[in-house]
Formats: C-alpha cells, sequence, structure tokens
C-alpha cells in the first residue's frame, strides 16, 4: 500500500507518494531517490543494474557524474512517480 511522504498535504492535487522498491532489477530507467538510514542520498535516472539486483547506477545528470549504491539493509529507493488525485 502506498504511504505520503511525510510533508505532503493529502489535499494536494498532485502528491508524491512513497514507493518503495524491494527489487532493484525493476528499477532500470526509472526515476529514483535513495535513501540511507531515511536519509535522503541522492536522486537520478536509474541507468543500470546487476542483475541479481546488489548494484544500480545512476546516471550522468548535469554536473553530476555516474553513481554506483549497494543494495544494503540499510538503503532505500524510492520511486519517483506523482499521482493525480484529479
Amino acid at each position: 500500500m502506498d504511504q505520503q511522504v511525510a510533508g505532503q498535504s493529502a489535499t494536494d492535487t498532485s502528491s508524491v507518494f512513497w514507493r518503495p522498491v524491494d527489487d532493484w532489477t525493476t528499477a532500470r530507467g526509472r526515476r529514483v531517490e535513495i535513501y540511507v538510514k531515511a536519509t535522503f542520498i541522492d536522486s537520478g535516472t536509474v541507468e543500470d543494474v546487476t542483475s541479481d539486483g546488489h548494484i544500480l547506477w545512476l546516471g550522468y545528470e548535469g554536473a553530476s557524474p555516474r553513481r554506483l549504491y549497494e543494495n544494503l539493509p540499510t538503503t532505500y529507493l524510492r520511486l519517483c512517480d506523482t499521482v493525480s488525485s484529479g
């Protein structure tokens, strides 16, 4: 079940919902945010993921180089899809 992100009003016309990604292999090509121990670390588009879903790469964005993240027990992905309430 989707949960609303803290700080978002339930009456917003376009809200961002917490959509965790358990299987990182499904995130390829998706826009995500990365959290470590509930702290926002980075965001971007997933460029590639290892076949076992243990490592992913966020693609280049502006001056930010390609970044690698490991799927650890304290690392979480959130899909950055928006949901329209109208």
